[in-house]
Formats: structure tokens, sequence, C-alpha cells
């Protein structure tokens, strides 16, 4: 420890002389007191260490979790995506069958008269929230963001128009009893009635647009399948996470 101590001395009394008396300061270091520089500075070293690795710790656990919580948000999304591309393909290749046998039944009306009905169509919908797309507004991958809307509103869009086309199909007896049956196939001969004109052709209309849609939704889809891949790979380096892909490519 570093001591000092104050004198104030006259000279003119120290010298028994008429010059101007001077005020001198005498520092006395008391050596028994002396300050221990090293163990000092390993102490503030020491210090410092533990805060620098005390903070590099609490960083590395923070991005650890950052990045555990991009590959959980990444995983989902992968998931819900590949929910929309598979019930797309269900619909379609249903809607498809139904024609091809309606097709081989003779059955020449429009595409209503050819679709035979999805079990528990209702509870097809599928939902991808703002907040499941986090990770990629986070780096602004808006584009992708609308496709992938896009994709889930129109698939949204079929699920519905279907679930009505179905239970105005029920309907149609009420308005134009088959008067003969061709195996399996109840056949309608005649005119539509004038009542039923307005439920024929909403019928018509709602089978159009699911055609239309789900054609068009399959090639939105196999646009977006690898582009949201190739993204989400790269916003999470080499990590793995489900494959997100358009089946046949």
């Amino acid at each position: 420890m570093l001591s000092w101590r104050v004198c104030l001395c006259d000279d003119s009394l120290a010298n028994h002389d008429n010059r101007n008396s001077v005020s001198k300061m005498i520092i006395h270091i008391n050596p028994d007191q002396s300050f221990d520089w090293l163990n000092a500075l390993k102490d503030f070293l020491g210090v410092g260490l533990g805060a620098l690795l005390a903070y590099l710790a609490a960083s590395l656990a923070e991005r650890r979790k950052a990045a555990a919580e991009d590959l959980a948000e990444a995983s989902l999304l992968s998931i819900k995506f590949m929910a929309l591309v598979d019930g797309i393909l269900k619909i379609d290749r249903q809607i498809q069958e139904d024609i091809a046998r309606s097709n081989e039944l003779g059955i020449d009306g429009p595409a209503w008269t050819k679709f035979e009905g999805i079990a528990g169509i209702s509870d097809y919908e599928i939902n991808i929230s703002v907040d499941e797309l986090g990770l990629l507004a986070r780096h602004q991958k808006f584009d992708l963001i609308i496709s992938i809307f896009e994709i889930r509103d129109g698939y949204n869009g079929v699920v519905r128009a279907l679930a009505q086309l179905f239970a105005l199909k029920d309907k149609i007896p009420d308005f134009m009893p088959p008067n003969r049956l061709d195996g399996s196939v109840a056949i309608f001969d005649g005119p539509v009635p004038a009542g039923a004109l307005p439920l024929v052709a909403s019928l018509t209309t709602l089978g159009e647009s699911v055609i239309e849609s789900l054609s068009n939704l399959k090639r939105k889809a196999k646009e977006t399948a690898p582009k949201l891949h190739a993204e989400l790979k790269s916003a999470l380096g080499a990590k793995k996470l489900p494959l997100v892909h358009f089946p046949g490519e």
C-alpha cells in the first residue's frame, strides 16, 4: 500500500538566513505497506476472464436455443407444406379416377355428374399461419411466403367447393328423380326442370372450378416445393430437416 505524509518546512529557520522562506513537500513511503501489483493484476485478469467466459457461455447457449427454435419452425413448415401437396394430389387423384370410371360407364354429363364423393372432405382443410412463416420473413423471402399462402388458400378453396358441391348434389334427386338405373348409375332422361336450373348451374360452375383449381395448384406446388426446401436449408445451414419436394420430381 502506498502512503505519504506532508511536511511544510521553512528554510529560513533551518539555515538562519534572511532568504525568502520556501515551502517544501516531503513524501515518505512506508516500505511496510508496499502495493502488490502482481497479485492485483492477477485478480483483475481473473475477474475479467471469468466475466468474459460467462458472457461467451450465455451467448453460445442463446445461439443454440435460437438455432433449435429455427430448426423446429422449419421442420413444422416443411411438414405442413408437404401436407398441402399430399392433399392436392389426393383430391386430384380421386377426381380423375371418378371421371375415368364415369367415362367407362358412359356418363357424358358435366364434371360434377362424375364426382362420386370424398368422405370427410370438410376435414381436409390445412392452415398455415403467419407465425409459422416467421423464419422465411426473417430472411425476407416474401415472394415465397406469398406463394405458400396462395397454395394454402387455393387448396382450402377446393376443399370448401367440393364440400358444397357434394351437399348440393345430394339435393338433385328432389328435383330430378332418376327414372332408370344402369348398374350403379342413376340416370335422369329428359330436360332439366326449371326449378333445378339454378342448382345445376351452381354444380356445373363448382365442378369446373375444382378441376381448373387443382391443375393450377399442382403447377404452383411443383414450382414452390424445391424453392422452399432450398431456402430453409440455406437458412439453417447443413442442419437436417424434412424433405420438401413434389412427388415424382
